[in-house]
């Protein structure tokens, strides 16, 4: 998707800036998945949870999440 310049004029920031805050804020609404919104974003994951950290958004990762994750570990014989 192309931001057109526009829009770079009225935010005040780059392409770049502005793909940024937007991955973070749909990330934050749970609206793209962590890997969506770094590829977003123009970031890898580390980088872009490195800026979620640097925005106090915390990652999105339930209870649930970390059952599953045992689950598939125990499966794995891990």
């Amino acid at each position: 998707m192309k931001i057109t310049e526009d829009i770079l004029r009225i935010s005040g920031m780059s392409e770049q800036q502005l793909r940024q805050e937007l991955a973070l804020w749909l990330y934050a609404k749970g609206k793209l998945s962590l890997g969506r919104a770094a590829k977003f974003s123009g970031l890898n994951k580390p980088e872009f949870m490195h800026l979620m950290a640097a925005n106090n958004i915390d990652l999105n990762y339930s209870v649930e999440d970390l059952e599953d994750d045992m689950k598939t570990i125990e499966k794995l014989g891990l």
